[in-house]
């Protein structure tokens, strides 16, 4: 639990009040004005870049080249890839 709280402490200003509520938990500055934003949107700007055209790609391979029941089990398929595609563009930094 210390580690956690030590945690706590390098991201937010955690101070004690006498009245209700008793704790006040603020942002600090700093962390919240940190350069990584830029990095992390840059890096999600490039592999979009990258990965979409794969998804793409990858769709009218399966398309040609494994066999499917019906258009829906394709459909289904290949938006459900997609959505794993964005859900790890987004979950990049």
């Amino acid at each position: 639990m210390a580690l956690e709280f030590w945690k706590l402490t390098k991201g937010f200003d955690i101070s004690v009040k006498p009245n209700f509520p008793f704790i006040s938990i603020k942002g600090k500055e700093a962390h919240k004005a940190a350069q990584t934003d830029l990095f992390d949107n840059q890096a999600t700007y490039y592999l979009s870049w990258v990965l979409i055209p794969l998804s793409i790609v990858y769709a009218g391979y399966s398309l040609m080249y494994e066999s499917y029941k019906s258009w829906y089990s394709f459909v289904v398929g290949t938006l459900a890839g997609f959505i794993y595609t964005t859900g790890f563009l987004m979950m990049t930094p």
